[in-house]
């Protein structure tokens, strides 16, 4: 990331640090309960015990392996050839973030999962664990990273991984869909590119759905994207996390919009 970006990632930061409020400040109901129960939630850690030795393991992986980058390119690097842990370090949510999409998924009880960007798999695995009987459908660019994910996604009966382009994909997928409860995101990060998938996703929609999108202050792309996204008449709650942004549909008398801390 160039010096210049770096500083206006910090600037983003920073604005959000002096902005974002707890659960004191959260008086609706729900938006209370959810933050307290999911943001703010703990996970129950010996269920990650498998995943946690997969991080550790893709972390120290020196293998080299072909990238074909289809979205907005790495923070850190745009060479072709990378080493596992490279991928793994600059393309795999962190680990609070995996956690926090499980809680969600949990308690909206999900059932149709859609992820955006599956990269190594890791938080692929975290979704897996929602529910055996749930569906998750994930799509990823690049050949060579998504055979690494697939080594470990395999042991899942419940998750189905396509390769290819998301802008080819996505409408095949969504056609299969009955509905999507919760989709996250984390792919193309390019203001285009993040609305056309939102509007996709959008119309498979339920009252309880939720769509997580990935790294809403990455660029200023990302931040019109977020705001854009927020504006639409469907979406009746935003949450702004920072790492991710949080859009809901469910019924409400008028629009809410929050940054929370996380």
């Amino acid at each position: 990331m160039a010096l210049s970006e770096s500083l206006n990632f910090y600037r983003r930061y920073i604005r959000y640090w002096l902005t974002a409020v707890d659960a004191h400040s959260l008086h609706f109901p729900f938006i209370f309960r959810f933050y307290v129960e999911v943001i703010a939630g703990k996970s129950d850690n010996t269920i990650y015990k498998k995943i946690n030795k997969l991080r550790a393991a893709l972390a120290n992986d020196q293998r080299v392996i072909q990238v074909n980058d289809l979205g907005a390119g790495s923070r850190v690097s745009n060479v072709d050839q990378r080493t596992i842990a490279q991928i793994f370090k600059s393309a795999t949510s962190d680990a609070k973030l995996s956690m926090l999409l499980y809680r969600i998924g949990k308690y909206i009880g999900a059932r149709n999962i859609l992820e955006l960007g599956t990269s190594l798999g890791v938080t692929t695995e975290y979704l897996a664990l929602i529910e055996s009987t749930a569906n998750i459908y994930t799509i990823e660019g690049s050949e060579e990273i998504q055979k690494v994910a697939k080594d470990h996604l395999n042991s899942h009966n419940n998750v189905v991984s396509y390769l290819g382009d998301i802008d080819v994909l996505l409408p095949q997928i969504l056609s299969q869909m009955p509905f999507v409860d919760l989709a996250y995101i984390d792919a193309n990060h390019t203001f285009e590119a993040t609305l056309e998938y939102f509007k996709q996703i959008m119309a498979k929609r339920i009252p309880s759905t939720v769509i997580v999108v990935g790294d809403i202050h990455w660029s200023d792309g990302m931040e019109k994207a977020w705001a854009e996204l927020k504006s639409f008449d469907e979406v009746t709650l935003s949450l702004d996390l920072f790492e991710c942004g949080l859009l809901f549909f469910m019924p409400a008398k008028y629009k809410q919009d929050y940054v929370t801390r996380f």
